[in-house]
């Protein structure tokens, strides 16, 4: 048997109800191509794709995938959503142990904006031993896009995205701490880019305690966003655990325009056999609260 099907649910305070389903064949028609249909679904994202995989190539050094997707998505707190549909396609290889890599290139037709088209590139580490709540190691990541008119764009745009997190035993605690950077620019002059292009804080899902329209969110969108965040977890019994928090991060755009924002606070994870569940009371520096989060299937670090 080489088809899998998995259908999943998930709640988060900020996100409400999402649900989650995979479709997927390995061995199309017994010709060693996977096929893979992939459907999202929340009360602030719409996301659905069709890919079509072959990892045999160069004696199965690379791998070659082309991809139809639509993506619906809230913009932050303005209440405009981004629509767009596209076609991609990517060739990946294993570097090394743990390493990965890619090069791409993506057209999009966004709603209100135009015809996106991207080349990317990218590359990420992981040694974590689970992808949701992870206990141990280690991932970093960058991915660099360039959109260029020279290639079908209407905007010559560069954006980067870099991600760093990690899990380590701290005698009878684990120590996690990590964050996210992101930058886009035009690549003739870096304030202009499409207002759906633009950097959007993500509520508590980017700083614990804050949602979409307070903290860095009051200063939306912009060009930069970065975001820290650091806990210490203490396992109980059972996969339950407690733990004390801090969470920053700002946006600003190219003329240096921004806010920035902190939390701290702590809470009770389990790691159940449905996911994740976490409840915690976060404290945010400025603005409303304090507040308390509660997210099912979905790990807040």
């Amino acid at each position: 048997m080489t088809g899998t099907f998995s259908i999943g649910a998930s709640y988060r305070s900020d996100d409400g109800f999402g649900v989650n389903m995979h479709l997927g064949q390995s061995d199309l028609f017994h010709t060693g191509l996977g096929l893979y249909l992939d459907d999202s679904l929340s009360e602030r994202e719409l996301h659905s794709s069709m890919r079509l995989v072959d990892p045999h190539l160069a004696n199965d050094r690379l791998t070659l995938s082309g991809e139809i997707f639509s993506d619906y998505r809230l913009l932050g707190d303005t209440g405009i959503w981004r629509k767009s549909v596209g076609v991609g396609v990517d060739l990946s290889t294993t570097m090394a142990d743990h390493t990965h890599a890619f090069v791409g290139f993506r057209v999009e037709d966004v709603d209100t904006t135009g015809d996106l088209a991207w080349l990317r590139a990218g590359v990420d580490y992981s040694t974590v031993d689970q992808v949701a709540a992870p206990t141990r190691g280690t991932r970093v990541g960058v991915t660099v896009g360039v959109a260029d008119t020279a290639y079908g764009s209407d905007y010559d745009l560069m954006r980067i995205d870099a991600w760093l997190g990690t899990h380590q035993p701290l005698g009878p605690f684990i120590f996690h701490t990590g964050g996210r950077f992101a930058a886009v620019a035009g690549l003739q002059d870096p304030s202009a880019v499409p207002f759906t292009e633009q950097l959007f804080f993500g509520g508590s899902a980017d700083i614990r305690g804050f949602s979409f329209g307070d903290g860095p969110g009051t200063y939306s969108p912009g060009n930069v966003l970065g975001t820290w965040r650091t806990s210490l977890e203490l396992p109980i019994a059972g996969g339950v655990s407690v733990h004390g928090f801090w969470d920053a991060g700002g946006i600003f755009d190219w003329n240096g325009s921004g806010t920035i924002a902190q939390s701290v606070g702590g809470g009770v994870l389990w790691r159940s056999p449905i996911g994740p569940i976490t409840l915690d009371y976060a404290v945010p520096f400025v603005g409303d609260g304090p507040r308390i989060l509660l997210g099912i299937g979905k790990s807040f670090d």
